[in-house]
């Protein structure tokens, strides 16, 4: 009767952890731009003060790269992200600036996955990392 009782024990603990649910990783802080997908390769972005805020509780996203805001609402679950919903202004800030903005908001709109790796945060299509962020 014992090692029933044990074997049934034992069962219900194993179902009940493989149901509980898996938690996303909080992505909320501040981060700066430190690399992204251009031309076919992941390059490093340098001499250019960028600011990212996300809160993932309000799912909400501000970014200024170069001179220009962008900003909008996502939702991020199972290290998963639902497709941007992104807006922006358009100043033009300068040939090399405009270019990183519109780089930065191509990637940022094709973004569907997310990793956490120590201070950075990855964003992914897929399996390619199309943008780095590092925390502040």
């Amino acid at each position: 009767m014992k090692p029933l009782l044990i074997y049934l024990i034992c069962f219900a603990s194993l179902f009940a952890s493989a149901k509980k649910k898996h938690t996303s990783q909080n992505l909320t802080g501040i981060y700066t731009l430190s690399k992204q997908f251009n031309r076919g390769q992941l390059l490093p972005v340098k001499k250019v003060q960028t600011k990212i805020s996300i809160d993932q509780t309000n799912h909400t996203i501000l970014c200024n790269v170069g001179c220009n805001s962008i900003s909008g609402a996502f939702t991020a679950t199972r290290n998963k992200i639902e497709p941007l919903q992104l807006i922006s202004t358009e100043m033009s800030c300068g040939n090399l600036l405009d270019q990183l903005e519109a780089t930065f908001a191509e990637n940022l709109r094709k973004v569907n996955r997310y990793r956490l790796v120590n201070t950075n945060l990855n964003l992914l299509e897929d399996e390619v990392i199309l943008i780095v962020l590092k925390r502040k």
